[in-house]
């Protein structure tokens, strides 16, 4: 697994740039040959593609190293609704283009409003329902995805087609379901393991 090589990664922390930088390339690489062969992973495929996870760390790394520049910060708060406004059109289009390639663009993208939201106080940001979801973002996270391929598997072709409003129908469903298992996971599993992490961490 990716995250197994974490604690390496943190021992060697102080070449972060270097390893980012490193991790970049060779996810690029990667999607340049996929283009190259003409090859498209399917969605399951590209989720648990090494690649993927390439693109997550290095842009995370990114987020990490550049978090607290003065230079981007004084920038994306001077400009920050002509950004978002920016972000949102690049998004709608990037939405509308295939290939691999684009995984690097998203990921660049996400970045960028990731940055532009925390230097900015936006009050459609700012509310205990986001604040909740934030919470459990990471439980989120970790089974978004079982959800989507049982929706998929026993939900979508018995009880959805291919209208709009279906597509609609089945997001909410999807939203509901992940966001119910995730309070749940969040409550009676990552909480205590979140205890159990401090105690030990305390200890050294």
């Amino acid at each position: 697994s990716f995250y197994m090589i974490l604690p390496i990664l943190f021992l060697y922390r102080k070449f972060l740039v270097h390893i980012t930088i490193s991790f970049f390339i060779i996810s690029l690489l990667g999607l340049l040959g996929l283009e190259f062969i003409n090859s498209h992973l399917g969605r399951i495929q590209l989720y648990f593609s090494p690649i993927i996870w390439l693109v997550a760390f290095a842009y995370g790394g990114l987020i990490y190293q550049y978090d607290n520049n003065d230079y981007i910060k004084r920038i994306f708060i001077a400009y920050k609704y002509l950004l978002l406004t920016i972000f949102i059109l690049l998004f709608i289009l990037f939405s509308y283009v295939r290939g691999s390639l684009m995984i690097e663009l998203f990921a660049l993208l996400m970045v960028m409003f990731f940055l532009l939201v925390k230097y900015n106080q936006f009050k459609v940001f700012d509310n205990r329902f986001l604040n909740r979801i934030g919470e459990l973002s990471f439980s989120m996270y970790l089974i978004h995805f079982t959800v989507l391929l049982f929706i998929e598997t026993n939900i979508r072709f018995i009880f959805f087609h291919n209208g709009v409003l279906d597509y609609i129908s089945l997001f909410v469903v999807f939203v509901a379901i992940t966001i119910s298992i995730s309070y749940l996971t969040y409550i009676f599993v990552e909480k205590p393991f979140i205890r159990i992490g401090k105690k030990f961490l305390s200890k050294y």
